[in-house]
């Protein structure tokens, strides 16, 4: 006589292992989506820093102010990034960051609480070859500072402050 295993004990076998995949495979995806975005902040921050030094270096200034960091409109452009798309700021919201879209084209941005975020969006905006989206604007409250805005994935999920949304929010 032959030993082995009846279909009805390998289904069993099958139907185990794929629930076992099923609570595991969610988990591995959001710590993978996690690495990822710290990834994509580390490098983009790296990025920023060395590219300041290099304005200090080549503006022989030691103040961001004397550099194209002093004006929005000289620092996003493509002689200092690789820029794909450039959205004026009055049709920054709904080419670019689609918040005012209308249908399945709409973004909407959320807080990581769960609230809806207001993001302050309507300077001019890039679009960069790697996906970043970036957007800076002369400071309302400290005239010397820009204040700038990053989603790291662009329009892609999960658009949460804090997570791939990075900037002030007001």
């Amino acid at each position: 006589m032959k030993k082995g295993f009846t279909l009805t004990e390998l289904l069993m076998v099958l139907t185990i292992v794929g629930m076992l995949a099923v609570l595991t495979v969610p988990i591995l995806m959001n710590n993978f989506q996690n690495r990822l975005f710290a990834t994509q902040i580390k490098n983009f921050s790296a990025g920023i820093e060395q590219f300041a030094q290099d304005q200090l270096i080549t503006h022989k200034t030691h103040d961001l102010m004397d550099t194209d960091f002093g004006e929005p409109s000289k620092l996003l452009t493509d002689g200092h990034f690789s820029i794909v798309k450039i959205c004026a700021a009055d049709k920054a919201k709904k080419e670019c960051w689609k918040t005012t879209a209308t249908g399945n084209d709409k973004v909407t941005y959320k807080l990581l609480n769960g609230n809806n975020a207001n993001p302050t969006l309507n300077n001019l905006t890039v679009i960069l070859k790697n996906g970043i989206m970036f957007i800076c604007s002369k400071s309302q409250t400290y005239s010397d500072f820009i204040v700038c805005r990053v989603d790291l994935n662009g329009n892609g999920k999960p658009n949460i402050v804090g997570r791939d949304f990075l900037g002030g929010v007001y």
